[in-house]
């Protein structure tokens, strides 16, 4: 019970805006206080001067803009101007009913006495007020999404795919490439010595193994999947061509995503019209356009890296496969 009149309290602290509906004729039994953050209606029936009745309360929080509400019941006593009722969580407040405006006082936390002053209202007039507050809450949620959205374009994905490049790859696999053809020419020198005993012959097959070797270590390499012993040697995945393919691969489908994210949003947001907004046409036009280019150059430059990469394994494979048909041809000609 505690808990509830403190809330009860702070809703009713926060009343500092007030505005209504002027009702004419006989008193009315129905009131609405509202201001920027909150909004109060009461109602009550009337039998020889007691009253019965209820307390409807609606807050805004001033961190998530979320709205909470709360009802309390209460009795009370209308003696000419003078009213007091006592809400179900046993506050008490007392006031004045005169010319339609109706005056409640309460302690406040602070020790001095706060007061609100209700004008005629409905239920019709509360919740046009409950309404404003929620569309003040829909605002932020739909501003917050598209921040974050414009941020994770920005921030993250165009920066990332702007620094990455695959070029350090491309100078290893050339010199992978390139040792492989010193390799077979080495031989194809040693396999052209005269007189070309058995011994030699099992040189120039040690070299085909190595050879063997090196188009393997470009294939692991090209694939991304080192075998167990790489990390022996300290070989790092992390560092091979295709493990940065495939974060390159992820990143791209992060940024189509987040594209998309981002155009939903700000449909959301402009759908909302909100009143002197602080996030432009342009400035999310233009950063969608540009990350839609950023992101179709990222595709291009990891399509052109595997094409590369492929054709420098094809070479190797080329080179391989002719130098294992070179030695399958050889024949030695004594035992040393």
């Amino acid at each position: 019970m505690k808990k509830r009149a403190s809330g009860i309290t702070a809703l009713l602290l926060s009343l500092l805006v007030l505005a209504g509906c002027t009702g004419q004729g006989n008193v009315p039994s129905e009131y609405v206080a509202v201001s920027t953050s909150s909004a109060l209606f009461i109602n009550w029936a009337e039998t020889d001067h007691k009253l019965t009745g209820q307390l409807q309360l609606a807050a805004v929080d001033s961190n998530t803009l979320a709205v909470s509400s709360e009802n309390e019941p209460f009795n009370g006593v209308l003696n000419g101007a003078d009213i007091s009722i006592t809400l179900s969580n046993g506050k008490t407040m007392t006031g004045t009913l005169n010319k339609n405006v109706l005056t409640l006082s309460y302690p406040a936390n602070d020790g001095t006495m706060a007061t609100i002053a209700f004008k005629p209202g409905s239920v019709t007039d509360f919740n046009q007020a409950v309404d404003g507050f929620q569309k003040q809450k829909k605002e932020k949620d739909a501003s917050d999404a598209l921040l974050s959205s414009l941020s994770a374009v920005i921030d993250q994905d165009i920066q990332g795919a702007t620094s990455i490049s695959f070029d350090s790859y491309m100078v290893s696999f050339k010199a992978d490439l390139k040792k492989m053809q010193s390799g077979y020419q080495k031989l194809q020198s040693d396999a052209s010595v005269r007189p070309f005993t058995s011994m030699k012959l099992e040189v120039v097959s040690s070299q085909l193994t190595d050879l063997s070797f090196q188009l393997n270590s470009i294939k692991t390499f090209l694939d991304g999947s080192l075998p167990f012993w790489a990390g022996l040697l300290g070989i790092d995945v992390q560092q091979s061509f295709g493990y940065n393919i495939q974060q390159a691969q992820t990143l791209n489908t992060k940024f189509g995503s987040d594209i998309t994210e981002l155009q939903q949003n700000w449909k959301v947001y402009q759908s909302l019209n909100i009143a002197d907004s602080q996030i432009s046409v342009d400035m999310v036009s233009s950063t969608i356009g540009n990350a839609q280019k950023q992101e179709a150059a990222l595709s291009q430059r990891i399509a052109v890296a595997q094409q590369q990469g492929n054709a420098y394994y094809s070479q190797g494979e080329k080179i391989y496969q002719t130098a294992s048909k070179y030695v399958s041809g050889l024949t030695a000609s004594g035992s040393n």
